[in-house]
């Protein structure tokens, strides 16, 4: 996946959305990636978690981590997610995917705070 690197004298963070306004201001590096979804499966498969908190600040990739959670029914395992929201960061209707995500978080009680 392509990952841009927030220049040292800029506020912008660094993301591997390329919708981001900011995408490409910085270095642009290759890096590996994981799907995380599949991971959280993983990791907590035969065990009994009394707490996971999932705290999202990951400019932007909260859209398709949280999508692919909810595909796979890993968006059920963590007992609170924590989001910080980036829709206004990035060019495209993000607004709409972040309403249907949290209309999903809402119609099944998934603890959630926005963090920001």
């Amino acid at each position: 996946i392509l990952y841009t690197l927030r220049p040292e004298d800029k506020p912008y963070g660094s993301t591997v959305m390329i919708e981001k306004v900011d995408f490409g201001l910085g270095d642009v590096k290759q890096i590996p990636c994981f799907d995380f979804a599949n991971w959280l499966i993983t990791l907590c498969r035969g065990k009994d978690i009394e707490i996971l908190i999932v705290k999202m600040d990951i400019e932007g990739a909260e859209f398709p981590i949280l999508e692919r959670m909810i595909e796979t029914k890993a968006i059920f395992l963590p007992t609170l997610l924590m989001i910080e929201w980036h829709a206004k960061k990035l060019a495209g209707d993000f607004s709409s995917r972040q309403d249907n995500i949290l209309e999903f978080i809402k119609k099944e009680n998934i603890p959630y705070k926005n963090w920001s």
